[in-house]
């Protein structure tokens, strides 16, 4: 009999995390996960019931890792508008395109669990889009906006566009142009003339994918998408 090699559940979930990646979240079955990581049906059964529920905590894991990367870069010294446009420039290849099968399966094969990722989702992009707007206003670079909940509500909701796996066809643009049309928009609407000189020298600037990795060292284990 084999015995599995991963001794907690969260390391068997890292693990075929990767193999939904990888393969496809719809076309690897139980049985592929087993012969794939070598290791008996009876490890996985051991923490999961069945395939549902598998799927559910592998989505839970790549949010916690998502959200905990976030984190990191919140704490970090750069301003806000550093911060988005690493964010900007760096992400939607590692996060958008990869996981974009993804989220068609999900949705199709696993509604009710798409429906509590989206809900889960939205909370956390609300509270995370609220926190950068607050830094950004304590930074100088954000006017204080009356209608803020409301402009964090229409960013919020253009970047929903990404977990709906129908809409993901931007043709003739590529997922870049849409995240930067979208920052772009969002950032002109509330920024301080300081704020808006500060993002326009970044755009100017251009800075490469290696010094924008080297501003935020934490974004190179976050976008090794066999990690999420």
């Amino acid at each position: 009999m084999k015995e599995s090699k991963y001794s907690e559940k969260e390391e068997l979930v890292k693990a075929v995390s990767v193999l939904f990646l990888k393969y496809g979240l719809r076309s690897t079955s139980m049985d592929d996960v087993a012969a794939r990581l070598n290791i008996s049906k009876k490890s996985i059964y051991k923490y999961f019931e069945n395939k549902t529920e598998l799927v559910n905590s592998v989505m839970r894991f790549r949010e916690a890792e998502i959200m905990r990367k976030w984190e990191q870069l919140a704490s970090g010294k750069c301003d806000v508008l550093q911060l988005a446009y690493a964010k900007m420039k760096i992400f939607p290849k590692f996060f958008i395109e990869s996981t974009k099968s993804n989220y068609y399966d999900i949705k199709k094969y696993y509604p009710e669990l798409y429906a509590e990722f989206l809900q889960r989702r939205n909370e956390n992009l609300n509270t995370q889009v609220a926190d950068f707007v607050r830094r950004g206003s304590e930074q100088g670079l954000f006017r204080q906006v009356d209608n803020c909940g409301v402009m964090v509500m229409i960013f919020v909701k253009m970047l929903q566009v990404f977990s709906s796996p129908e809409h993901q066809d931007f043709d003739p643009y590529t997922v870049d142009d849409i995240v930067t049309g979208i920052f772009n928009l969002f950032i002109r609407s509330i920024a301080t003339d300081k704020g808006i000189e500060t993002w326009e020298k970044l755009l100017r600037d251009n800075p490469d994918e290696d010094t924008i990795l080297n501003m935020f060292p934490c974004i190179n284990t976050a976008c090794d998408t066999g990690k999420i």
